[in-house]
C-alpha cells in the first residue's frame, strides 16, 4: 500500500516538536520486515447484482496482525500525550474510474463499530486507549437512482489508516479496493452476496 504523503509530513512535524519539547511520542516506524501485513483490509458488496432504486451496502473488512491495531475512524487523543495527532481510519471513494450516472457512494456516512479499550506503552507508564484491535466491519452505504442504466459497476474505494502495537505507531499505510457488481434491468430481482454479513 502507498503511504499517503500529507500523514507522513505530518508525523514528522509531530516528532520533531516532541523532541523540542522533550515528550516522548511513540515513533512512525516502517513496516516490520516480514510477510505478514500489519493490517489486512478487503471489501465486498452486499449485492451481486443490484437493480434501479435499489439501496444497499459495501462491506469493509479489517483484520490484524497480533499484537497490531488501528486508530477508528474519530479516534481520541490519549491523555498526556497532547503532542500526538492520531490518524484517523477513512473509507473514502476514490476518483477512478468514475461512477455511472445514478450511482452514489456515501463513504462519509459508513457504519463503524464501537471501538476496543486497550492498553498501550506509548509513554513512561501504561496507559489505556480507543483502538481497533480485533476484526471488523464497516459498512459504506450505495444508492442506485430509478433511472441508472443497467450495466456493469465498478466502486473504487481508497482506505487509509496507522497501524500501531504496544509501544509503536508506524507510518500511516494507503490502500484501494474495488468491488464489481451488475446493475440489471429494472423490475430485475437482486442478488445477495454474503447474506450473513449483512443481517
Amino acid at each position: 500500500m502507498a503511504m499517503s504523503r500529507a500523514h507522513t509530513l505530518a508525523f514528522i512535524l509531530s516528532f520533531l516538536l516532541a523532541f523540542a519539547l522533550g515528550t516522548f511520542l511513540p515513533a512512525a516506524r516502517a513496516q516490520p520486515a516480514d510477510d505478514q501485513p500489519m493490517v489486512r483490509v478487503a471489501a465486498v458488496a452486499e449485492r451481486t447484482q443490484t437493480a434501479p432504486g435499489d439501496t444497499f451496502a459495501i462491506a469493509v473488512r479489517f483484520a490484524f496482525k497480533e499484537h497490531f491495531h488501528i486508530w477508528p475512524n474519530n479516534p481520541v487523543k490519549p491523555k498526556g500525550l497532547d503532542d500526538l495527532e492520531p490518524i484517523p481510519t477513512l473509507i473514502t471513494l476514490a476518483p477512478t474510474p468514475p461512477l455511472p450516472a445514478g450511482v452514489r457512494v456515501f463513504a462519509q456516512q459508513s457504519q463503524w463499530p464501537k471501538p476496543d479499550e486497550i492498553t498501550v506503552s506509548f509513554g513512561p507508564t501504561p496507559m489505556t486507549i480507543t483502538s481497533y484491535a480485533h476484526p471488523f466491519v464497516a459498512f459504506v452505504p450505495v444508492q442506485i437512482a430509478g433511472d441508472a442504466k443497467p450495466g456493469d459497476l465498478t466502486i473504487p474505494l481508497t482506505v487509509s489508516y496507522q497501524a500501531c502495537n504496544e509501544s509503536n505507531c508506524f507510518a500511516p499505510e494507503e490502500g484501494a479496493l474495488t468491488v464489481t457488481l451488475t446493475i440489471a434491468p429494472p423490475g430485475t430481482q437482486t442478488a445477495d452476496a454474503e447474506p450473513t454479513l449483512f443481517m
